[in-house]
């Protein structure tokens, strides 16, 4: 077994067991790693023994509901805005880092996209323009997003499923 991890911010661990290898970048690794010693019995059986029916099954019925879940998430920046009910040029702020993360699928984005995405947003004002940079100062602050090295942000993670259970539900 081989472990590594980079003690900047966002933190890397690399685990390699035979043939089972996972790899894992987390701003919140002792969280991860819970659930990540959680799921390892039956990730060490999987890599060792073959897939039953059941157990593809039981895998092919999580995967699709997983899938459903994220299709949920995969709409424009103004419904995110409408089931966040967002008003301030904050609350839109932050409905576009989520967008960004959730319907992009991007782990991080710069002060550039994030002030983009806010105004394709149909209720951004343009003085709410002149509010952004304080408003990212405060959003990090509050831990809302988290600031990581070349000046590029994430939503941390907690923060992300708590968006996430918001967002999916219609």
């Amino acid at each position: 077994m081989v472990l590594s991890c980079n003690a900047l911010r966002m933190k890397r661990l690399k685990i390699k067991s035979g043939q089972l290898e996972i790899e894992l970048e987390s701003d919140d690794l002792e969280g991860d790693l819970a659930v990540l010693f959680k799921a390892a019995p039956f990730l060490l059986a999987s890599a060792t023994s073959p897939v039953t029916n059941t157990q593809a099954s039981d895998v092919g019925a999580s995967a699709a509901k997983t899938a459903v879940a994220e299709d949920a998430l995969q709409h424009g920046i103004n419904t995110y805005v409408a089931r966040l009910n967002a008003s301030s040029a904050r609350e839109i702020m932050r409905a576009a880092s989520y967008h960004l993360t959730l319907n992009d699928g991007t782990d991080e984005f710069s002060k550039e996209e994030l002030y983009s995405r806010c105004k394709e947003v149909r209720d951004w004002k343009a003085d709410y323009s002149n509010q952004q940079a304080v408003n990212l100062h405060r959003m990090v602050k509050s831990g809302e997003l988290t600031e990581r090295a070349g000046g590029k942000y994430c939503v941390p993670r907690k923060v992300l499923e708590e968006a996430r259970t918001v967002l999916a539900n219609d």
